[in-house]
């Protein structure tokens, strides 16, 4: 896992594990619990794309597929809150919450690859692994300015999950010409 991306996941990690002991304490209410996830859910997220593309200032489109992803994690912490609203909170709770830490690793992803269109990243929750995921990807810029690239997919530490093995193989490259799959 790129530097980047581990002080980060500490970060947001360490955040959400404080959330969680508020609400272990009885110091917060669900609702302030879940608008502070959310806050932290978004700025982590925010950051990954920032932190894998390399810029302070994103574009547009990343912009939007930040949105996106914050979007879909939002209905599940709806749901978690919706759940919580209705009983007391427990220590599998706080271990359900540091799952939503482990989507940035997908989005700080997205970032890198930048205007590559991959079909899955490391951390994205498309895999067995979902959030826990330890992969990497490594993109080979043969040609910058002619959008020349080669993706590979590299295991992570520990065992991999089916679903990562099988990228490892079929990702020995992608390869991406004028910014198209080959």
């Amino acid at each position: 896992m790129p530097d980047k991306l581990r002080r980060l996941l500490a970060l947001v990690l360490d955040d959400i594990a404080l959330q969680s002991a508020a609400m272990d304490a009885g110091r917060v209410t669900v609702d302030e619990w879940q608008r502070t996830m959310a806050l932290s859910l978004l700025t982590g997220h925010y950051a990954a794309m920032m932190d894998g593309a390399g810029t302070r200032t994103l574009t547009d489109r990343e912009q939007a597929r930040v949105n996106e992803i914050v979007g879909n994690q939002l209905d599940y912490l709806n749901r978690f809150a919706g759940e919580l609203d209705t009983r007391e909170w427990t220590a599998t709770d706080a271990a359900r919450a540091l799952l939503y830490g482990g989507a940035i690793k997908g989005t700080f992803y997205k970032g890198m690859a930048g205007h590559y269109e991959l079909e899955a990243y490391p951390g994205d929750g498309q895999s067995e692994c979902l959030g826990n995921c330890t992969c990497v990807i490594f993109i080979d810029e043969l040609n910058e300015e002619e959008m020349d690239a080669d993706v590979y997919w590299r295991l992570g530490s520990g065992e991999s999950c089916p679903t990562c093995k099988r990228r490892a193989q079929q990702w020995a490259p992608l390869r991406f010409r004028g910014g198209e799959r080959v």
